[in-house]
């Protein structure tokens, strides 16, 4: 209603077809571990240089492409198998991009107190961000305890940077 792009509008909305269906790595995931049960999907995918960028609710990092829908690569952390946090559940709301021109990468944290470094064109652990592609974000906070009270369910904010990374802490 309030884009000026004019491809859709009331004459053609009618006309509208799924153009793909991507399913989750969650799904199987869920399947096989009964513990590991997907709350609400509510990542905003990010999309960057041609390439859909998604993070699932246990924590699964993938590219997709937005063409065909079609999985280019996907890196599992296998934080869900730390348990599901008190908080929220399983659940994910974005991840962030950044790049100086020459590498790329993605930035998310996660529900177990890490923030991941993910190379967007592999999906691989970037070797220089902390150890081995990930920052314990509980180190030096006296009370954090990773999954019972301390996760991190929002997308970063990248600025000059600088990776900005907000907490959900269960106060209960």
């Amino acid at each position: 209603k309030y884009s000026p792009l004019d491809q859709i509008h009331a004459g053609n909305v009618a006309d509208l077809r799924v153009a793909w269906r991507w399913s989750s790595p969650d799904n199987e995931i869920a399947k096989a571990n009964p513990q590991a049960q997907p709350g609400a999907y509510e990542d905003t995918p990010l999309m960057a240089n041609g390439v859909l960028y998604t993070f699932t609710a246990l924590g699964v990092i993938v590219a997709i492409d937005p063409a065909s829908g079609k999985t280019i690569w996907q890196y599992d952390p296998e934080t869900w198998k730390a348990g599901r946090p008190t908080n929220l559940g399983f659940l994910h709301r974005g991840l962030a991009y950044w790049t100086d021109g020459a590498s790329e990468r993605l930035l998310a944290g996660t529900h177990d107190a890490y923030l991941m470094s993910v190379d967007a064109k592999t999906g691989r652990p970037d070797p220089a961000f902390g150890a081995g592609g990930r920052v314990d974000l509980t180190e030096r906070l006296a009370f954090a305890e990773r999954v019972r009270n301390y996760t991190v369910t929002s997308a970063p904010v990248i600025v000059r940077n600088i990776v900005i990374a907000g907490a959900g802490i269960s106060d209960g």
